[in-house]
């Protein structure tokens, strides 16, 4: 039993420290941090997208002023969003978008998995 206890406790230390381990965030934390609610896309991702993504990612830019972005990854609208949110959402989690810069900080890289993973709700 004494072995068992002591086994408890090793892998349950161990557990406990991996929140802190890499640049890894639960997105569910993104929802603690919204009071548990729904994030939804007009509170919380619009104004990650405008301060992060807009500058390329509108259908108001054209040829150069998109700064490579593709023409049919806009992210200045709730629709245009959904569509290409999955696609998106994967750029953000590996660090590459916007390009150059490291990624947006983590804690908005949670929100946005937390919005997907919650059906990208408007």
């Amino acid at each position: 039993m004494h072995k068992r206890l002591v086994l408890f406790v090793s892998c349950a230390a161990v557990i406990s420290l991996l929140p802190s381990c890499g640049e890894k965030i639960d997105p569910m934390s993104a929802v603690s941090d919204t009071g548990g609610g729904q994030i939804t896309y007009t509170e919380h991702i619009k104004p990650i997208l405008d301060m992060n993504c807009i500058r390329c990612h509108t259908a108001a830019n054209q040829g150069g002023d998109r700064n490579g972005a593709p023409p049919d990854v806009n992210l200045d609208t709730y629709n245009s969003t959904v569509e290409v949110g999955l696609r998106a959402n994967a750029r953000i989690q590996a660090g590459t978008m916007p390009p150059g810069t490291g990624g947006i900080p983590s804690d908005e890289r949670a929100l946005f998995q937390g919005w997907i993973d919650q059906g990208m709700p408007e």
